[in-house]
């Protein structure tokens, strides 16, 4: 008795990558992950600037603003294609300024503190 047996091997597969927020100037890793076999060749790609990274891992050190945007992580094998996109957003860094106010008049004295940030801003008034 002669048994035939066919064998297809998985196509390369790319799960979802959630999307990231980053604060200008932190480093950001985000992981490719994929199966097939045969091994699949993985490339990442920056939508907006084209730039091509070879491998799972994208790593950027001392992100920029500029490098904000959409990347697509591809597999590809003999067996076929998948990929996936990924969002990183940049927030600008959080840059603080206080300032302290004193204002004499007569019998009042008037404290200002006043705290600047790109985030936010908070502004306390004292009256003594």
């Amino acid at each position: 008795m002669l048994h035939e047996f066919i064998f297809t091997a998985p196509a390369a597969t790319v799960k979802q990558t959630e999307n990231k927020i980053a604060v200008e100037g932190t480093d950001v890793e985000v992981y490719c992950n994929v199966t097939g076999i045969p091994d699949p060749a993985i490339i990442w790609k920056n939508v907006k600037s084209g730039e091509i990274i070879e491998g799972n891992l994208l790593n950027i050190t001392n992100i920029t603003r500029a490098q904000a945007g959409e990347y697509k992580c591809t597999a590809n094998n003999t067996c076929g294609v998948d990929s996936t996109m990924v969002n990183i957003d940049v927030l600008c860094k959080k840059i603080t300024i206080t300032l302290f106010m004193f204002l004499y008049r007569c019998d009042l004295m008037v404290i200002l503190l006043l705290n600047l940030s790109l985030h936010k801003s908070v502004s306390k008034l004292i009256y003594k």
